[in-house]
């Protein structure tokens, strides 16, 4: 009884060093604070997935247990790519989903796009140059499809239509 009791004690002083301290409470009417939005992809071939995220594209796996890899790619941004097998959810030929990312570095996203064998440009709305950079009335833009048939894009805005310019 006393070894069952002080394995107890033991444990509640542990779970007190790695309980993180309270954090304070959103104001009256604010958001809860997030700390990454993470959409999950789901594939048939992870591990081709895996291959062109990280070693073409060059995400940071922040977690990889086999069956899920979770990346950065930027402060609060994350891509999980999911084995499709065991997943929640199973992959779909028509995604219904497309990645978009925002960056004023998009010549620099073009160029890393470029150099990748094989790489897979989206024909843009309206026409356009296949594997430019597309120019639109708010945004410029280019897109790719990954391994698993997922629409990425890269755009940014114009200064003019940059939300929060005065529009």
């Amino acid at each position: 009884m006393k070894t069952r009791a002080a394995h107890g004690i033991l444990l509640a002083a542990a779970a007190l060093l790695v309980v993180p301290a309270a954090l304070p409470a959103a104001p009256p009417g604010a958001l809860p604070a997030v700390n990454a939005i993470v959409p999950n992809f789901y594939y048939k071939d992870l591990a081709a997935a895996r291959r062109w995220y990280v070693g073409q594209v060059g995400f940071k796996p922040l977690y990889d247990d086999g069956w899920v890899v979770i990346l950065a790619i930027g402060d609060g941004m994350q891509l999980a790519l999911v084995d499709g097998s065991k997943g929640l959810m199973r992959p779909v030929e028509d995604k219904g989903m497309m990645l978009s990312i925002e960056t004023d570095a998009l010549e620099d996203w073009h160029r890393r796009f470029s150099a990748i064998d094989g790489v897979r440009w989206v024909k843009p709305e309206g026409g356009g140059p296949l594997g430019r950079i597309n120019d639109h009335k708010d945004i410029q833009e280019f897109r790719v499809l990954d391994p698993g048939g997922y629409l990425i894009e890269f755009y940014r805005w114009k200064p003019e239509y940059r939300p929060g310019a005065g529009k």
